[in-house]
């Protein structure tokens, strides 16, 4: 329900029709990679509008419940693979980062090793720390932490819908919309070189 009320929301707001929706569009990037495809044969990755999904998403307020409290959330796992994003690998190993994203793999079992060993020559690999895969991964040490407005948000979109909703508990207004623009232009980075550069003295 929450995914038709954006695309609702958003072919409203643009008078296009979306055609599909992207969560990871490695053509992009792996870190701006959500946009909209639409009927017309345009798209869009880089609008605030186009963004908004994935802002409820990252706000911890439409996961189940059982996402709070999730058993898997350590280095003590039922499987044999784990295999995600290794968010932060430009910290720990720049010369491997790839803008398109970088998998990180944890062999859990001997039986993981084992099958890594047969396969691993197709690939190519660096070995990590796991503290360094941790460091971007919260979720390897502990679950989703719950939003503190979630249920406020539920009770308003049950109320009063998807749009009253995210604007008045997720960062959708006229400053989600500051923060958005001034992330894309670059005035965060270039605030922060000054601040250096002016607590260095220069």
């Amino acid at each position: 329900q929450m995914l038709d009320d954006y695309r609702d929301y958003v072919e409203k707001k643009t008078g296009r029709k979306i055609k599909s929706h992207s969560f990871r569009d490695k053509a992009i990037s792996w870190n701006q990679g959500q946009g909209n495809i639409y009927t017309d044969g345009g798209k869009d990755s880089t609008s605030f509008c186009s963004q908004i999904y994935n802002l409820v998403f990252y706000s911890a307020i439409t996961q189940r419940d059982s996402c709070f409290a999730c058993r898997y959330t350590d280095l003590d796992r039922p499987g044999d693979l784990t295999i995600a994003d290794f968010w932060g690998i430009e910290n720990c190993m720049l010369e491997f980062y790839d803008e398109r994203g970088v998998s990180l793999v944890l062999l859990n079992t001997p039986k993981a090793v084992s099958v890594f060993d047969a396969v691993k020559h197709t690939c190519e690999y660096r070995l990590a720390a796991v503290e360094n895969a941790r460091m971007g991964q919260p979720h390897l040490s502990h679950p989703l932490a719950e939003s503190p407005v979630r249920q406020a948000f539920w009770e308003e979109y049950q109320k009063n819908g998807y749009v009253s909703a995210i604007r008045k508990y997720v960062n959708c207004g006229l400053r989600g919309r500051f923060s958005h623009w001034t992330k894309r232009i670059g005035i965060y980075p270039l605030l922060f070189k000054i601040k250096e550069a002016l607590k260095d003295g220069r």
